[in-house]
């Protein structure tokens, strides 16, 4: 089990490596968390299909690309979670930030991710960029027999990337920079999802 009180505590005392944005397009997410029992859950959602959208459909957490009327990443993110799936962050607490990331070494947006432990009554209103938002434990994101490895093509080549796969057969899977972050935050508990997939 992955008690909340860990990550709290590992989050809270992580220092992150941040990366300039300078000419480069800006996003952030959030890592919200509830305990149950003795696990943690994380906030997954799907993004719903849209014409033109290369991440249509795919699991995500939620977030966006921070813009002029957010004072800061941190902001972007309470902002975009309150829109996308209508948990206010504010009255959340606030646990801390992870480093920043790139999707690719050449890539021109960095995304930061900030962790939150969501406020003890949580409705989900979903608004029309998110097809579905589900709680997923963390036992389920570190059970090897769930890892796989996902075709990514990019620039007509085919990279198998590791992944989870939460759903089931025909369903999305959690790969790309939403694994990245919760490997990234498991990982200062002193776990990490297995890497199975790379093999």
């Amino acid at each position: 089990m992955v008690k909340i009180e860990e990550i709290a505590h590992a989050v809270e005392s992580y220092r992150p490596s941040l990366v300039s944005v300078a000419g480069k397009q800006h996003a952030a997410v959030a890592m919200v968390l509830h305990a149950v029992n003795d696990d943690t859950e994380v906030l997954i959602m799907e993004r719903a299909q849209c014409e033109g959208d290369p991440w249509s459909g795919h699991l995500a957490f939620p977030g966006g690309r921070v813009d002029t009327r957010d004072v800061s990443p941190r902001s972007t993110v309470e902002r975009e979670t309150l829109e996308e799936v209508g948990i206010d962050l504010s009255a959340a607490q606030y646990l801390g930030r992870l480093d920043d990331l790139c999707g690719r070494p050449d890539s021109r947006l960095v995304i930061s991710g900030f962790v939150y432990r969501a406020p003890s009554q949580v409705e989900l209103k979903l608004n029309r960029e998110v097809a579905r938002a589900f709680w997923v434990s963390l036992e389920k994101v570190l059970d090897t027999k769930r890892h796989m490895t996902y075709p990514f093509v990019y620039e007509g080549f085919h990279v198998p990337m590791p992944a989870v796969d939460l759903l089931g057969a025909g369903q999305p899977v959690l790969w790309g920079l939403t694994y990245r972050f919760l490997d990234l935050m498991l990982e200062q508990t002193g776990r990490k999802i297995p890497t199975l997939a790379w093999k």
